[in-house]
C-alpha cells in the first residue's frame, strides 16, 4: 500500500510552470532556466516510460470482477455537500490487479480513500492477441 501511496504522490500533476523573476546575476538565472528546462524534460521521460508496454484502453473495454467501493471520511460530506467527481487513471498487470493509480482531477481529501478502495477492486485481465497484458484506462467515481 505504500508504494501505491507513494506513486500516486508523486504522480500528481505539476502545477503550472510558475512564472518567476530572477534578481540574481544572469549567469544564475540562465542556470535556473536551464534546470526548470531539464526538470521538464525528465518529467516527460518518466511518464514515457510509465505507459511503455502498457494497453490503453477504454473503461468499458475493461470487465469488473470486484467493484471499486471508497468510503470517504466523515468531513468531506462538509467541505463537499455536492457531488463531487474524482478522476484517475489505473494500471493493472496482467492478473487485473492494480498496481497504479494517478489521479487525474481529484480533491485531495479523496485520495487515501481511493487508494485503499483501488487495492480491493479486481478486473478481468485485459488480453491482447490472446494473451493477458499490462494495461491502463482513465475513469472517475462521483462521491455523494
Amino acid at each position: 500500500m505504500l508504494s501505491l501511496l507513494l506513486v500516486a504522490a508523486l504522480a500528481q500533476e505539476p502545477a503550472a510552470e510558475p512564472s518567476f523573476e530572477c534578481d540574481g546575476s544572469e549567469e544564475f538565472c540562465a542556470r535556473l532556466r536551464k534546470a526548470l528546462e531539464l526538470g521538464e524534460q525528465l518529467e516527460g521521460k518518466i511518464e514515457r516510460e510509465v505507459f511503455e508496454g502498457v494497453e490503453r484502453v477504454h473503461r468499458n473495454d475493461v470487465v469488473p470482477r470486484r467493484l471499486l467501493k471508497p468510503h470517504p471520511p466523515i468531513e468531506a460530506s462538509v467541505r463537499y455537500p455536492e457531488p463531487t467527481r474524482c478522476a484517475y487513471r489505473v494500471f493493472l498487470d496482467e492478473k487485473g490487479y492494480a498496481y497504479d493509480l494517478r489521479f487525474l482531477n481529484c480533491p485531495t481529501l479523496f485520495h487515501a480513500c481511493m487508494l485503499e478502495a483501488i487495492q480491493e477492486a479486481r478486473w478481468e485481465p485485459v488480453r491482447e492477441g490472446g494473451r493477458k497484458v499490462k494495461a491502463t484506462f482513465a475513469d472517475s467515481y462521483t462521491f455523494e
